[in-house]
C-alpha cells in the first residue's frame, strides 16, 4: 500500500480509495446521489458542496506544498554541508595545510 501512496501521493490515494469503496459498497441509488451532489452539483446545497470541495482542495494543496518544501529544504541543507566539506578538503589538499576555520576537521597534525 505504501508503494501506491508514493506513486500517486496521499490525495490521489484518498480519491482512489473513496472511488473503490463507493464502487464496491454503494447501491445504485447512493451512487447516483453522490454523482449528483459532488460531481454535477445538482442539489439544493450547491454552494455548500462547492465550498467543501474548494476547502478540501486548498487544504490538500497546502499539505502537499508544506511537505514538498520541507523535503527540498532538507535536501538543500545536506547539499550545502556536502559542498562545504568538499571545499575544505580540496583547499587543504591544494595548500598542504590544515585550514584554521575548518570546524569539521578532527585529524589535525
Amino acid at each position: 500500500m505504501s508503494d501506491v501512496v508514493t506513486r500517486i501521493g496521499l490525495p490521489g490515494f484518498i480519491v482512489v480509495f473513496i472511488a473503490t469503496f463507493v464502487t464496491c459498497y454503494a447501491s445504485e441509488r447512493q451512487k447516483e446521489a453522490i454523482i449528483e451532489r459532488w460531481v454535477l452539483f445538482n442539489n439544493n446545497s450547491q454552494l455548500q458542496s462547492f465550498t467543501i470541495l474548494v476547502i478540501c482542495l486548498a487544504v490538500t494543496i497546502y499539505i502537499v506544498e508544506a511537505y514538498t518544501f520541507s523535503k527540498i529544504r532538507k535536501l538543500d541543507r545536506e547539499e550545502i554541508t556536502r559542498l562545504a566539506e568538499y571545499k575544505n578538503k580540496y583547499q587543504e589538499l591544494m595548500s598542504g595545510k590544515v585550514i584554521a576555520g575548518n570546524r569539521n576537521n578532527t585529524n589535525k597534525d
